[in-house]
């Protein structure tokens, strides 16, 4: 049903390179990227955090992004109920991409290609996952594409989660015009204008404060500062990517901002009716693709 795609034998994580540019990827945990580094000959640059178990660089939000409220939504007339797998957290996160092993299909010097299949099991449906990799010059392109091959129509989110560096003074930019009121669990209630208290359009900065928000309408750009360093970082991202998820708990030396289709606890909120969830109802055979593309600026 899958299809026959080749798999290449790779016994060590992936490493991708371009000019001065070095990018790692660990098929086998969760299809995740380990590090996107440049290298300025007396020392590497980290456009991402490193890579950790615990923590990747960055990892594929597959068939949704964010989570599902104590892992249950209804949908297509019956009831679906997820395991709660990032215990002890009481709900469903982040899909299945990011926990499983992805094969390699392509691979060469500086592009791969990375593909997931998931059989039906709590979560009732077949599908396929496809990740492709590509360096160009300092630049890193990620696109991302789920097929449904079941034979009923599949709710899908997605996205990608990467972490970032967090220094004191870093700040992240970016335009959207909504942002989601949540719940104590964070779950979304309802879309509103963006509030003035969370200017992302002139910047924030996420070592200065507590951040786990949904913003929505976004136009697809998002730049990032680090003026310690005197670089940059501008992330552009294709449809249906249209919220983006900032995450900066305190303590950490990183921050997550996430693009993303849909907003946290979507199926469940297009149950209920309320409109700009982002999720996607994906009919038998369908595919939806979206693609990211790090551009770092060495100018600052």
């Amino acid at each position: 049903m899958a299809g026959a795609a080749r798999e290449v034998v790779v016994s060590d994580p992936i490493v991708l390179s371009g000019e001065r540019t070095i990018v790692g990827i660990d098929p086998d945990e969760g299809g995740a990227i380990t590090a996107y580094e440049t290298d300025l000959g007396h020392e590497r640059l980290p456009w991402l955090h490193a890579g950790t178990k615990d923590f990747p660089a960055s990892f594929p939000l597959v068939p949704f992004a964010s989570r599902i409220l104590d892992g249950r939504f209804e949908f297509g007339g019956q009831t679906v109920v997820l395991p709660h797998n990032n215990p002890p957290e009481p709900h469903a996160i982040h899909g299945h991409g990011w926990q499983n092993a992805w094969d390699v299909t392509e691979f060469s010097s500086d592009r791969a290609c990375l593909r997931y299949v998931h059989e039906a099991d709590a979560w009732p449906w077949v599908y396929e996952a496809v990740q492709k990799f590509e360096v160009s010059g300092f630049n890193l392109r990620l696109s991302l594409s789920v097929r449904n091959l079941s034979s009923t129509p599949m709710p899908l989110g997605l996205g990608v989660h990467p972490f970032f560096v967090r220094t004191r003074f870093c700040r992240v930019r970016a335009r959207c015009t909504h942002m989601w009121e949540t719940d104590d669990a964070l779950m979304s209630l309802r879309k509103i204008p963006s509030s003035p208290d969370m200017p992302l359009g002139q910047g924030v900065e996420p070592a200065a404060r507590v951040l786990d928000n949904v913003f929505a309408g976004w136009d697809g750009h998002m730049r990032i500062d680090w003026p310690e360093w005197g670089v940059g970082l501008d992330v552009k991202a294709s449809q249906p990517l249209t919220h983006l998820v900032i995450y900066s708990p305190p303590g950490m030396s990183f921050f997550c901002a996430e693009p993303v289709s849909n907003t946290a606890d979507a199926f469940n909120v297009m149950s209920r009716g309320e409109e700009g969830h982002g999720a996607v109802i994906l009919a038998s055979g369908e595919t939806l693709s979206a693609s990211i593309e790090f551009c770092p600026d060495l100018q600052g």
